[in-house]
Protein backbone atom coordinates (compact mmCIF):
# COMPACT_ATOMS: atom_id res chain seq x y z
CA UNK A 1 0.00 0.00 0.00
CA UNK A 2 1.31 3.47 -0.90
CA UNK A 3 2.23 5.68 2.04
CA UNK A 4 0.05 8.64 2.98
CA UNK A 5 1.76 11.79 1.72
CA UNK A 6 1.32 15.56 1.58
CA UNK A 7 3.01 18.17 -0.65
CA UNK A 8 6.36 19.23 0.81
CA UNK A 9 7.22 22.72 1.96
CA UNK A 10 10.34 24.06 3.66
CA UNK A 11 8.66 24.43 7.06
CA UNK A 12 8.12 20.67 7.41
CA UNK A 13 10.27 18.92 10.00
CA UNK A 14 10.66 15.26 10.82
CA UNK A 15 8.54 14.31 13.85
CA UNK A 16 6.19 17.32 13.59
CA UNK A 17 2.48 16.86 14.17
CA UNK A 18 0.25 17.10 11.10
CA UNK A 19 -3.45 17.37 10.30
CA UNK A 20 -3.99 15.14 7.26
CA UNK A 21 -7.39 16.72 6.48
CA UNK A 22 -6.39 20.39 6.45
CA UNK A 23 -2.77 19.57 5.52
CA UNK A 24 -1.51 21.94 8.18
CA UNK A 25 1.45 21.51 10.50
CA UNK A 26 0.82 21.13 14.21
CA UNK A 27 3.18 21.03 17.19
CA UNK A 28 6.90 20.44 16.65
CA UNK A 29 8.46 17.23 18.01
CA UNK A 30 5.13 15.44 18.39
CA UNK A 31 7.15 12.26 17.94
CA UNK A 32 10.72 11.93 19.21
CA UNK A 33 13.40 9.30 19.74
CA UNK A 34 13.16 6.68 22.45
CA UNK A 35 15.88 8.55 24.41
CA UNK A 36 13.58 11.63 24.44
CA UNK A 37 15.70 13.71 22.08
CA UNK A 38 14.30 15.51 19.05
CA UNK A 39 14.64 14.12 15.55
CA UNK A 40 16.71 15.91 12.90
CA UNK A 41 17.51 15.36 9.24
CA UNK A 42 20.60 13.46 10.35
CA UNK A 43 18.26 10.68 11.51
CA UNK A 44 16.84 10.19 8.01
CA UNK A 45 17.92 7.10 6.11
CA UNK A 46 17.40 6.64 2.38
CA UNK A 47 16.59 3.40 0.57
CA UNK A 48 18.61 4.09 -2.58
CA UNK A 49 22.09 2.77 -3.29
CA UNK A 50 24.69 3.41 -5.96
CA UNK A 51 25.44 6.42 -8.13
CA UNK A 52 22.85 8.79 -9.60
CA UNK A 53 22.90 7.11 -13.01
CA UNK A 54 22.09 3.70 -11.50
CA UNK A 55 19.25 4.72 -9.15
CA UNK A 56 16.09 2.65 -9.60
CA UNK A 57 13.27 5.17 -9.91
CA UNK A 58 9.54 4.86 -9.41
CA UNK A 59 7.90 6.84 -12.24
CA UNK A 60 4.17 7.51 -12.62
CA UNK A 61 3.02 9.18 -15.86
CA UNK A 62 -0.51 10.59 -16.24
CA UNK A 63 -2.05 12.40 -19.23
CA UNK A 64 -5.79 12.86 -19.55
CA UNK A 65 -8.70 15.21 -20.14
CA UNK A 66 -10.24 16.38 -16.87
CA UNK A 67 -13.62 17.93 -16.11
CA UNK A 68 -13.46 18.82 -12.43
CA UNK A 69 -11.15 20.98 -10.34
CA UNK A 70 -11.04 18.21 -7.76
CA UNK A 71 -9.45 15.93 -10.39
CA UNK A 72 -6.49 18.31 -10.41
CA UNK A 73 -6.28 18.88 -6.66
CA UNK A 74 -6.39 15.12 -6.07
CA UNK A 75 -3.59 14.57 -8.58
CA UNK A 76 -1.55 17.30 -6.90
CA UNK A 77 -2.30 15.67 -3.54
CA UNK A 78 -3.87 18.88 -2.21
CA UNK A 79 -6.80 18.42 0.16
CA UNK A 80 -10.15 19.94 -0.75
CA UNK A 81 -10.21 21.61 2.67
CA UNK A 82 -6.94 23.44 2.01
CA UNK A 83 -8.02 24.50 -1.47
CA UNK A 84 -11.37 25.87 -0.24
CA UNK A 85 -9.62 27.81 2.52
CA UNK A 86 -7.14 29.48 0.20
CA UNK A 87 -9.73 30.06 -2.54
CA UNK A 88 -11.80 31.92 0.03
CA UNK A 89 -8.79 34.09 0.86
CA UNK A 90 -8.18 34.78 -2.83
CA UNK A 91 -4.86 32.94 -2.71
CA UNK A 92 -3.43 29.70 -4.01
CA UNK A 93 -3.03 26.68 -1.80
CA UNK A 94 0.48 25.98 -0.60
CA UNK A 95 2.26 23.75 -3.05
CA UNK A 96 -0.26 24.47 -5.81
CA UNK A 97 0.67 26.17 -9.06
CA UNK A 98 -2.94 26.12 -10.14
CA UNK A 99 -5.93 28.35 -9.57
CA UNK A 100 -8.58 25.65 -9.61
CA UNK A 101 -11.32 28.19 -10.39
CA UNK A 102 -9.75 28.53 -13.85
CA UNK A 103 -10.50 24.86 -14.46
CA UNK A 104 -14.15 25.55 -13.74
CA UNK A 105 -14.17 28.50 -16.14
CA UNK A 106 -12.61 26.49 -18.98
CA UNK A 107 -14.44 24.30 -21.47
CA UNK A 108 -11.59 21.85 -22.14
CA UNK A 109 -8.81 20.89 -19.74
CA UNK A 110 -5.95 18.50 -20.41
CA UNK A 111 -3.65 17.52 -17.57
CA UNK A 112 -0.15 16.02 -17.70
CA UNK A 113 1.74 14.82 -14.64
CA UNK A 114 5.02 13.00 -14.13
CA UNK A 115 5.81 11.82 -10.60
CA UNK A 116 9.30 10.49 -9.91
CA UNK A 117 10.53 8.97 -6.65
CA UNK A 118 14.28 8.41 -6.35
CA UNK A 119 14.18 7.35 -2.74
CA UNK A 120 12.15 7.46 0.46
CA UNK A 121 13.81 9.05 3.48
CA UNK A 122 12.60 7.56 6.76
CA UNK A 123 13.63 8.08 10.39
CA UNK A 124 13.57 4.63 11.98
CA UNK A 125 14.15 6.18 15.42
CA UNK A 126 10.84 8.08 15.35
CA UNK A 127 9.09 5.82 17.85
CA UNK A 128 8.06 7.79 20.95
CA UNK A 129 4.88 9.85 21.18
CA UNK A 130 5.81 13.06 23.00
CA UNK A 131 3.17 13.82 25.63
CA UNK A 132 2.97 17.54 26.47
CA UNK A 133 2.28 18.27 30.17
CA UNK A 134 -0.96 20.13 30.93
CA UNK A 135 -2.45 19.27 27.52
CA UNK A 136 -5.57 17.11 28.04
CA UNK A 137 -4.90 14.48 25.39
CA UNK A 138 -8.21 12.80 26.22
CA UNK A 139 -9.98 15.88 24.82
CA UNK A 140 -10.51 14.96 21.16
CA UNK A 141 -10.86 18.53 19.89
CA UNK A 142 -7.88 19.83 21.85
CA UNK A 143 -5.78 16.82 20.88
CA UNK A 144 -6.42 17.46 17.19
CA UNK A 145 -5.71 21.19 17.55
CA UNK A 146 -2.32 20.52 19.14
CA UNK A 147 -1.14 17.25 17.61
CA UNK A 148 -3.27 16.78 14.51
CA UNK A 149 -4.07 13.16 13.65
CA UNK A 150 -0.65 12.12 12.34
CA UNK A 151 3.03 13.06 12.19
CA UNK A 152 5.74 13.51 9.58
CA UNK A 153 7.71 10.27 9.52
CA UNK A 154 9.80 10.86 6.40
CA UNK A 155 10.06 12.41 2.96
CA UNK A 156 9.94 11.40 -0.69
CA UNK A 157 12.87 12.62 -2.75
CA UNK A 158 12.61 12.90 -6.51
CA UNK A 159 10.59 15.27 -8.66
CA UNK A 160 7.16 16.18 -9.98
CA UNK A 161 6.13 17.80 -13.27
CA UNK A 162 2.62 19.20 -13.80
CA UNK A 163 1.12 20.89 -16.83
CA UNK A 164 -2.43 22.02 -17.51
CA UNK A 165 -3.79 23.07 -20.89
CA UNK A 166 -7.07 24.98 -20.53
CA UNK A 167 -9.24 26.22 -23.37
CA UNK A 168 -12.15 28.66 -23.30
CA UNK A 169 -14.42 28.28 -26.32
CA UNK A 170 -16.03 31.22 -28.08
CA UNK A 171 -18.64 28.84 -29.45
CA UNK A 172 -19.41 25.84 -27.27
CA UNK A 173 -20.89 24.02 -30.26
CA UNK A 174 -17.31 23.53 -31.45
CA UNK A 175 -16.34 21.64 -28.28
CA UNK A 176 -16.25 18.18 -29.89
CA UNK A 177 -14.41 19.43 -32.97
CA UNK A 178 -11.82 21.36 -30.97
CA UNK A 179 -11.28 18.52 -28.52
CA UNK A 180 -10.72 16.16 -31.44
CA UNK A 181 -8.23 18.53 -33.06
CA UNK A 182 -6.43 18.99 -29.78
CA UNK A 183 -6.30 15.22 -29.34
CA UNK A 184 -4.57 14.92 -32.71
CA UNK A 185 -1.91 17.44 -31.69
CA UNK A 186 -1.41 15.72 -28.35
CA UNK A 187 -1.12 12.34 -30.04
CA UNK A 188 1.50 13.71 -32.45
CA UNK A 189 3.47 14.96 -29.45
CA UNK A 190 3.48 11.47 -27.95
CA UNK A 191 0.43 11.45 -25.66
CA UNK A 192 -1.84 8.47 -26.42
CA UNK A 193 -5.21 10.11 -25.89
CA UNK A 194 -7.33 8.15 -28.37
CA UNK A 195 -7.27 5.41 -31.02
CA UNK A 196 -6.33 5.54 -34.72
CA UNK A 197 -9.91 5.64 -36.01
CA UNK A 198 -10.58 8.75 -33.95
CA UNK A 199 -7.41 10.35 -35.32
CA UNK A 200 -8.59 9.68 -38.88
CA UNK A 201 -12.02 11.09 -38.10
CA UNK A 202 -10.61 14.32 -36.70
CA UNK A 203 -7.47 14.71 -38.82
CA UNK A 204 -9.03 17.35 -41.09
CA UNK A 205 -9.75 19.66 -38.18
CA UNK A 206 -6.91 22.05 -37.44
CA UNK A 207 -6.38 24.08 -34.29
CA UNK A 208 -6.76 27.75 -35.20
CA UNK A 209 -7.26 30.85 -33.12
CA UNK A 210 -10.43 31.62 -35.09
CA UNK A 211 -12.31 28.73 -33.44
CA UNK A 212 -11.49 29.45 -29.84
CA UNK A 213 -9.40 31.54 -27.50
CA UNK A 214 -6.92 30.22 -24.98
CA UNK A 215 -7.03 31.23 -21.34
CA UNK A 216 -3.24 31.45 -21.44
CA UNK A 217 -1.94 33.57 -24.30
CA UNK A 218 -0.33 32.28 -27.46
CA UNK A 219 1.44 29.12 -26.33
CA UNK A 220 -1.56 27.21 -24.95
CA UNK A 221 -0.03 27.25 -21.48
CA UNK A 222 1.33 30.32 -19.72
CA UNK A 223 4.17 29.98 -17.26
CA UNK A 224 1.64 29.63 -14.45
CA UNK A 225 0.27 26.52 -16.17
CA UNK A 226 3.48 24.48 -16.04
CA UNK A 227 5.17 23.65 -12.78
CA UNK A 228 7.91 21.29 -11.67
CA UNK A 229 9.98 20.38 -8.64
CA UNK A 230 13.33 18.69 -9.11
CA UNK A 231 15.33 18.25 -12.29
CA UNK A 232 16.79 21.76 -12.32
CA UNK A 233 15.74 24.09 -15.15
CA UNK A 234 14.08 21.71 -17.62
CA UNK A 235 13.31 24.37 -20.24
CA UNK A 236 15.37 24.54 -23.40
CA UNK A 237 16.54 27.86 -24.85
CA UNK A 238 13.53 28.19 -27.16
CA UNK A 239 11.02 27.52 -24.39
CA UNK A 240 12.68 30.13 -22.19
CA UNK A 241 12.33 32.66 -25.00
CA UNK A 242 8.92 31.80 -26.48
CA UNK A 243 7.12 29.95 -23.69
CA UNK A 244 5.60 26.47 -23.57
CA UNK A 245 4.03 24.65 -26.50
CA UNK A 246 2.54 21.15 -26.68
CA UNK A 247 5.75 19.82 -28.23
CA UNK A 248 8.10 21.45 -25.72
CA UNK A 249 5.87 20.34 -22.84
CA UNK A 250 5.91 16.74 -24.11
CA UNK A 251 9.67 16.80 -24.60
CA UNK A 252 10.18 18.10 -21.05
CA UNK A 253 7.75 15.57 -19.56
CA UNK A 254 9.37 12.55 -21.24
CA UNK A 255 12.90 13.68 -20.29
CA UNK A 256 11.91 14.62 -16.74
CA UNK A 257 12.82 11.33 -14.96
CA UNK A 258 16.39 11.50 -16.29
CA UNK A 259 16.68 15.11 -15.14
CA UNK A 260 15.39 14.16 -11.69
CA UNK A 261 17.86 11.30 -11.49
CA UNK A 262 20.61 13.94 -11.56
CA UNK A 263 18.92 16.74 -9.59
CA UNK A 264 16.31 15.45 -7.11
CA UNK A 265 14.58 17.34 -4.33
CA UNK A 266 12.00 16.65 -1.66
CA UNK A 267 8.51 16.58 -3.11
CA UNK A 268 6.29 15.09 -0.39
CA UNK A 269 6.24 14.42 3.32
CA UNK A 270 5.39 10.88 4.40
CA UNK A 271 2.54 10.98 6.93
CA UNK A 272 1.94 8.30 9.57
CA UNK A 273 -1.02 8.01 11.94
CA UNK A 274 -0.26 8.20 15.67
CA UNK A 275 -2.12 4.92 16.11
CA UNK A 276 0.78 3.18 14.32
CA UNK A 277 3.09 4.00 17.25
CA UNK A 278 3.43 1.36 19.96
CA UNK A 279 4.31 4.08 22.48
CA UNK A 280 1.03 5.83 21.69
CA UNK A 281 -1.00 2.66 22.14
CA UNK A 282 0.64 2.02 25.53
CA UNK A 283 -0.54 5.35 26.95
CA UNK A 284 -3.25 4.71 29.54
CA UNK A 285 -4.80 8.14 28.89
CA UNK A 286 -4.08 8.46 25.17
CA UNK A 287 -6.22 10.91 23.24
CA UNK A 288 -8.30 10.10 20.22
CA UNK A 289 -7.72 12.40 17.22
CA UNK A 290 -10.59 13.16 14.89
CA UNK A 291 -11.08 10.55 12.16
CA UNK A 292 -10.86 12.01 8.65
CA UNK A 293 -11.02 8.77 6.67
CA UNK A 294 -14.22 9.68 4.78
CA UNK A 295 -14.14 13.46 5.11
CA UNK A 296 -11.89 14.01 2.09
CA UNK A 297 -14.41 12.50 -0.34
CA UNK A 298 -17.19 14.82 0.83
CA UNK A 299 -14.89 17.84 0.90
CA UNK A 300 -13.90 17.39 -2.74
CA UNK A 301 -17.59 17.46 -3.59
CA UNK A 302 -17.96 20.64 -1.56
CA UNK A 303 -15.01 22.13 -3.44
CA UNK A 304 -16.87 21.66 -6.72
CA UNK A 305 -20.00 23.27 -5.28
CA UNK A 306 -17.95 26.14 -3.87
CA UNK A 307 -16.37 26.81 -7.27
CA UNK A 308 -19.85 26.68 -8.86
CA UNK A 309 -20.91 29.34 -6.36
CA UNK A 310 -17.89 31.52 -7.22
CA UNK A 311 -18.63 31.14 -10.93
CA UNK A 312 -22.27 32.18 -10.47
CA UNK A 313 -21.28 35.08 -8.22
CA UNK A 314 -18.80 36.29 -10.85
CA UNK A 315 -21.45 36.07 -13.58
CA UNK A 316 -23.90 38.08 -11.45
CA UNK A 317 -21.23 40.72 -10.87
CA UNK A 318 -20.59 41.04 -14.60
CA UNK A 319 -24.31 41.35 -15.36
CA UNK A 320 -24.72 44.03 -12.69
CA UNK A 321 -21.74 45.93 -14.08
CA UNK A 322 -23.19 45.97 -17.60
CA UNK A 323 -26.60 47.04 -16.27
CA UNK A 324 -25.06 50.33 -15.10
CA UNK A 325 -23.31 51.04 -18.40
Amino acid sequence: MSPLTAPYNDSMRIGSGFNSYTQQLRVNDAVIKENKTALTDKDLRGNSTGKADTISQQVTFTSKFVEHASDITEALNISGALEIKYQGMGAKAAGSYLDSSKVKESDINYFVQVKVVNQQLIADDATKFNVIPNIPVTNQKRFTEVYGDSYISGFLEGGEFNALLSIKLNNKENATKVKGALSVELSKAGFGVFNKSEIAQNSETSITYGHFEFISIYTLMGTDRVSWAGGGDIRDARTKLEGWTIDSMAKAAFAFPDQVRKIPQRTHAVITKYSALRSYQLLSNKGSPLDYENAGVYTNSLLERYLDYKDIWKAIGIRMLYSFI
